[in-house]
C-alpha cells in the first residue's frame, strides 16, 4: 500500500510530508535539488519511502478541472492530437 502524508501546525512554516507515491518522491526530490533552503529530505526508507521538511505553502489542495466537451471537440482535439503524433513520428 502507498500513503501519501501532510501534517502541520497551524502558525508553522514548514510541514513533514511522508510518501510511498513515486511522483511525489520524485517532485520532492527535485524540490531538494532546486531549493536546498526550503525542502529537506529528512529520511529515506529501504522501500524508497521519504520524509522531507517542505514549506507549508507547498500544500494545495484542489478538485480536478472538469471540462463540458462536446462530441464534435472530442474528434477535433483527437484529429489535432493524431496529426501531432504523426509529425513527431517524422521527426525522429
Amino acid at each position: 500500500m502507498k500513503e501519501t502524508i501532510a501534517g502541520y501546525i497551524v502558525g508553522d512554516s514548514h510541514m513533514e510530508f511522508t510518501t510511498a507515491e513515486p511522483k511525489w518522491i520524485r517532485k520532492v526530490k527535485r524540490w531538494a535539488k532546486e531549493r536546498p533552503e526550503e525542502v529537506q529530505i529528512t529520511h529515506e526508507n529501504k522501500d524508497g519511502s521519504i520524509l522531507a521538511n517542505l514549506p507549508v505553502n507547498y500544500f494545495k489542495i484542489s478538485p480536478k478541472q472538469r471540462r463540458d466537451v462536446s462530441d464534435e471537440q472530442r474528434l477535433a482535439s483527437s484529429e489535432r492530437m493524431r496529426i501531432m503524433r504523426q509529425k513527431q513520428t517524422k521527426l525522429i
